[in-house]
C-alpha cells in the first residue's frame, strides 16, 4: 500500500495492515503524525522507503513476528521527554534494512524491555543529539518492578531478548551533550544470549556525572556468547568496551581512543580480546571483582593488543583466574608516578581469594615513554603465575617486576625488585 497523505499515519497503518502488509511512500514526502502517544506497528507489516517527523510524545511499537523497516528516516522533535524513540514489543524476527534516526532530545533511539526474539538490525544510523542508543533492559531490580509489565502483560520471567545481529552502526558525534550509551544489552535478571555485532562505530558518549553508570560505547551484563568484530568506539565519558557477568565474549579488530577506560571487564567466564589498538585513555584495562557473591573474572585473555597513552591505570586485574598477556605493548604513561603499567593484585585484604591464579604473560612490550615511573613496571601482590618471552626477543628496556607475596616465575628478560 502506498502512503496517502489524505489519511493519518494511523489510519495507513490500519488500512496496510488488512491488504499486503507494506506501508510505503512512493514519492519520499515526508509523513507528520499528529497526536500523541504510541503509534503501534503490527505483526507482519513492512515500513518502506518514507521519512517521519513526528514529536517526543510519540513512540512507534513495533508488536508481534516479521515487521521490517526499510529506508526509513525518523526525525523526533522536542527533548524533555526520555520515552524510546522505537520501543520493541514482543517481537518475533523484526528486522531493519537502513534505517536513520536524527534529533535532539533525551530519548532512547531503540528499546526492549519486554520479548525480543532474533532482532536483526543493519545500517542503522543514531544522530542528533540523542543521548542513548540502543538499550535492551530486563532489570526490574533496578528499574522498580513494574518496569516489565506492559499492557498487562508481565514479561519479568523471560529474557528480554536472544538472538541479536547488529552491523553497520553508527553513534553519536563529537560535541554531543546528552548522557547515555551507544549499545547497553544490560540483563542482570534473566540475561540475553547469542549476541553478534559488526562494523560498530560509536563517535561519542556522555556519563552525566562521575559516579554515573552511563557513558558507555558498547556494554554487556550478564550476556552469553557475544561476537564483537570490527568495532571502533571513540570519546567515551565512562568506559569504551565493558562486559560483567556472563560468559563467551569474542572482540576482535577493535580500537578504543579517548576513553576514561579503554576495556572493562567483571565477573565473567572466557573474554578475549584481539587484534586491537587503545589509545588516549585514563585507564586502559580493569577488571575489579571483589563482591562476595559472584565468581572470580576467568579465563581473560589480551592477544595482540597495542595500548598508547594513559594517564591513570594500566592493566589493572584483582580477584581473576587465568588471566592471560599475549604479544601485549605499552607505552606512554603520561603521570600518575606512583602506578605501574601492570597491576595483579588482591584488592580487599578480608577476602580469602587470592589476588590473580594462574596468571601467564608471554611477549610482554613495554615502550620508552615512562614519565614519572615508579621503580618497577610490574607489581605482582599476592597472586601465582609466569611471566616470559620468547628466547629469541631482545628487550629494548628491561621490565622491572616487585613481588608481594606470591608465587612467581620468570626468565632473564625480566628484573624482579622483592
Amino acid at each position: 500500500m502506498i502512503y496517502d497523505n489524505n489519511k493519518t499515519f494511523k489510519q495507513n497503518i490500519l488500512a496496510a495492515s488488512g491488504s499486503d502488509n507494506i506501508l510505503e511512500s512512493e514519492d519520499q514526502k515526508s509523513i507528520w503524525p499528529k497526536g500523541s502517544g504510541e503509534i503501534i506497528i503490527p505483526e507482519g507489516m513492512i515500513l518502506r522507503n518514507m521519512t517521519l517527523k513526528y514529536p517526543e510524545m510519540f513512540s512507534l511499537v513495533p508488536y508481534g513476528n516479521h515487521i521490517r523497516f526499510e529506508n526509513v528516516k525518523l526525525y523526533t522533535q522536542g527533548h524533555t521527554s526520555d520515552t524510546a524513540i522505537i520501543e520493541l514489543l514482543d517481537t518475533k524476527n523484526f528486522s531493519v534494512d537502513r534505517l536513520e534516526i536524527f534529533g535532539d532530545n533525551n530519548r532512547k533511539a531503540i528499546l526492549c524491555r519486554s520479548s525480543a526474539v532474533d532482532t536483526v538490525l543493519r545500517h542503522l544510523s543514531i544522530s542528533g543529539n540523542i543521548g542513548f542508543g540502543i538499550l535492551f533492559n530486563d532489570s526490574i531490580r533496578e528499574q522498580g518492578r513494574d518496569y516489565r509489565t506492559i499492557k498487562g502483560v508481565d514479561y519479568s520471567d523471560r529474557p528480554v531478548a536472544s538472538g541479536i545481529s547488529i552491523q553497520h552502526y553508527n553513534f553519536g558525534y563529537v560535541g554531543m551533550t546528552r548522557a547515555g550509551d551507544g549499545i547497553e544489552m544490560n540483563a542482570p535478571d534473566e540475561g540475553i544470549s547469542s549476541i553478534d555485532l559488526d562494523s560498530i562505530f560509536i563517535h561519542s558518549t556522555l556519563t552525566s556525572s562521575s559516579t554515573a553508570s552511563n557513558g558507555i560505547g558498547l556494554g554487556f551484563a550478564n550476556c552469553t556468547d557475544v561476537k564483537l568484530n570490527k568495532a571502533i568506539v571513540n570519546n567515551t565519558g565512562k568506559f569504551g568496551i565493558h562486559f560483567e557477568k556472563g560468559a563467551n565474549h569474542d572482540v576482535t579488530n577493535f580500537s578504543t581512543h579517548n576513553s576514561k577506560r579503554a576495556l572493562s571487564v567483571a565477573h565473567t567466564e572466557n573474554t578475549t580480546f584481539s587484534k586491537g589498538v587503545c589509545t588516549n585513555s585514563e585507564e586502559l584495562f580493569i577488571s575489579y571483582n571483589t563482591l562476595n557473591d559472584r565468581n572470580p573474572c576467568s579465563k581473560t585473555t589480551l592477544k595482540d593488543v597495542d595500548f598508547y597513552g594513559f594517564t591513570d591505570k594500566g592493566i589493572w586485574s584483582s580477584n581473576s583466574e587465568s588471566i592471560e598477556l599475549i604479544n601485549v605493548s605499552i607505552d606512554g604513561h603520561f603521570s600518575k608516578p606512583s602506578q605501574p603499567y601492570i597491576k595483579l593484585y588482591q584488592q580487599d585484604p578480608d577476602l580469602v581469594r587470592i589476588g590473580c591464579k594462574d596468571f601467564s604473560i608471554e611477549n610482554l612490550a613495554i615502550g620508552p615513554t615512562r614519565s614519572g615511573y615508579v621503580d618497577h613496571d610490574i607489581l605482582i601482590h599476592n597472586s601465582q603465575g609466569n611471566i616470559t618471552v620468547p628466547s629469541d626477543v631482545t628487550l629494548q628496556t628491561p621490565i622491572r617486576i616487585k613481588q608481594e607475596n606470591s608465587n612467581l616465575s620468570w626468565n632473564n628478560a625480566y628484573q624482579v625488585i622483592n
